[in-house]
This record gives structure tokens, C-alpha cells and sequence, in this order.
């Protein structure tokens, strides 16, 4: 079922047409868009919401941003040196390796260094500058916060985006150090872009079509990469409200249903008409544990193995013998 389907269910449920007024129409969306995230990110789900991104790594970074659709982090991996990752925690990054920049090697851990607006921060003091791709983007306002000449707590408000050409968000603002937040009035017709010293340097932040901020989770690589490699990180991918009719939810096909008894549930009760709100919530509960047994118990599971079980690959180098399963 998508967006508009489940929709739908819901309409002829509850009495509504199929093409009811504006009020409805955006209140049960609301409905099913909110119970959808309410059921994606119940205990056992995560597993739904699995998804793997590359970014490759150069010699002049130890810190890198992930894109907005990673929300949480589960493991990174790289495939050239066979090196595992493991996690650091931030305070200790900074008692073992107060200047990144001075140590280099084969990175062994990351650390997350949170959320933050931009990908990057400005090279050096700098003016900045706002442009979309979409040439009818003139009538969205972008928001700018950021700190000027390391010091002073600023915020600009630009009149308007002005399409394709690239406008400074403030002319007499050439000493941003920090950006601490970019945001726009309306969800823009194309990707809004912000700049560093003019139209066309070095992008420090992307909002993508449909948003109205951008969002990135940056990382550190322990020690600083000192050859460009491609790293993958698997995590769990954001929960992204249904817009389109053709949308689909995160959750399996076959249990499409149990997101749909949820929000009849919710226009049921809306409705006051209690006994069939009441079914509803029944069924969605009883969907909810079946849909939580599909996730988390697979036909091959094997409820219980340790690491040593593993077959794998010695990551000892060629002198050492093959990881072998201890019985």
C-alpha cells in the first residue's frame, strides 16, 4: 500500500469520500505519517531502517560529515586495509589526540562529533554566500546563524533567494569563522546551497529539495588517513514523512495494514466513535508484536553465537593462521 492507498483505507473507513475536504485529507496524513514513525522506531525495528554509505577519506582531513539520512551509526569498515573500526568516545579522542593534524596513519577508531548544519566549516574568515539550482526559487527566505570573527554571536536573515545567481547573505559580513545553523523559510523547488567567499567556492552546506534545513552527524578517523581510502559506514537511515501519493512506508508490504488500523485508530477516536476505535487498536497492536517476531526472528536466526564461532578472515597478516571455529 502506498501513501495515498492507506490514505484511502482510512477515507472509506470512517465515512469519509475518497477526495475529502483539505482538513481531513491533511489530518489523517498527519495520522499515518506520525504513527508511521511511532512504529519504525519501536524496539526491534531498527533493522528496517539498515542502510550503507561510502565516503572516501583524503590526507588532509580527520574530521568528515555523513550525509543527513544517516541518523545512527552501527559499524564502519574499510575494505583495503582490512583494518576494523571501533568506536572512541569524544573525551578520549581529545586526551589521546589533542592535535589531529599531528598524527597520521591507518585509522583504527572514529568518534562522533554530533549534528551540525554544515558539512564543513569556512577555511578562514569569510563572507558567504546563498544560491539554488531551481531558477524560480525567489521567494524563499534562507536564515543564517553563525559566529563572526571567532568572537560575536551573529544571525542574518536574506530577503530572498534569488534563483540561479548567488547572493551574499550579508555584503558587509566578510569575517564568518563558524557556521552554527542554515535554514529556509519554505521547502525550496531545488537544492540550496551555501557558499564560502563567493558564488562558486567551496560548498559548506546542501538543503535538498522538499527540506527546509540540512542536517549532517559528523565524524572523526583516528589517526588522521594518510592515503585516501574508501570507508563504508552501515547505520540507520532517517524516517522521512510520506509526501508523494506513491510513497511507501519503511515497513514491510505484507504489514502495510498494521500502519493503516494505527491511524484509523487515530480518526476513529477523532470521529468519537470508541467501540471501532477500539477494534482498530486491537488489530494494530496485535500486527505490532507479528510485524516485531518478523523483524527480529528470521528463519535462519541462530539465537545465540559468540565471536569465536565465526569463520573469518586472520587479520594477524600472512604469518599467522586463519581464524579457525573453536567448538
Amino acid at each position: 500500500m502506498n501513501f495515498q492507498e492507506i490514505a484511502q483505507y482510512i477515507y472509506r473507513r470512517t465515512g469519509h469520500p475518497d477526495s475529502p475536504v483539505t482538513e481531513v485529507a491533511t489530518r489523517i496524513k498527519q495520522f499515518i505519517n506520525a504513527r508511521h514513525r511511532e512504529i519504525m522506531t519501536a524496539e526491534g525495528m531498527g533493522d528496517l531502517r539498515q542502510f550503507t554509505f561510502e565516503f572516501a577519506s583524503d590526507t588532509t582531513n580527520a574530521e568528515y560529515a555523513l550525509p543527513q539520512v544517516i541518523t545512527r551509526i552501527i559499524a564502519i569498515h574499510e575494505r583495503t586495509n582490512d583494518v576494523p573500526m571501533f568506536r572512541m568516545t569524544l573525551k578520549d579522542y581529545r586526551l589521546f589526540n589533542a592535535d589531529p593534524s599531528s598524527f597520521e596513519g591507518t585509522p583504527n577508531w572514529y568518534v562522533e562529533l554530533g549534528q551540525s548544519a554544515v558539512a564543513k566549516q569556512p577555511s578562514d574568515a569569510s563572507e558567504i554566500f546563498v544560491v539554488s539550482d531551481a531558477a524560480g526559487d525567489t521567494a524563499i527566505t534562507p536564515y543564517l546563524e553563525f559566529v563572526q570573527a571567532q568572537i560575536y554571536p551573529r544571525n542574518i536573515t536574506r530577503p530572498l533567494l534569488n534563483g540561479v545567481t548567488a547572493v551574499s547573505a550579508d555584503t558587509s559580513v566578510k569575517d564568518v569563522t563558524h557556521v552554527t545553523d542554515f535554514y529556509l523559510s519554505a521547502a525550496a523547488v531545488g537544492d540550496v546551497t551555501l557558499l564560502e567567499d563567493s558564488g562558486v567556492g567551496t560548498e559548506l552546506a546542501r538543503i535538498k529539495i522538499g527540506d527546509t534545513r540540512a542536517r549532517y552527524k559528523r565524524i572523526a578517523l583516528v589517526p588522521k588517513p594518510e592515503s585516501a581510502v574508501t570507508y563504508f559506514v552501515d547505520g540507520e537511515i532517517e524516517i522521512r514523512d510520506m509526501v508523494q501519493n506513491t510513497d511507501e512506508p519503511l515497513i514491510p508490504v505484507d504489514f502495510h495494514w498494521v500502519l493503516a488500523e494505527a491511524a484509523l485508530h487515530d480518526e476513529f477516536i477523532k470521529k468519537e466513535k470508541h467501540e471501532e476505535a477500539n477494534r482498530a487498536l486491537n488489530k494494530h497492536l496485535n500486527g505490532v508484536k507479528a510485524l516485531k517476531n518478523y523483524v527480529t526472528n528470521p528463519p535462519d536466526h541462530l539465537p545465540v553465537i559468540g565471536f569465536s564461532r565465526l569463520r573469518g578472515t586472520s587479520r594477524l597478516g600472512p604469518f599467522f593462521p586463519a581464524d579457525r571455529i573453536i567448538g
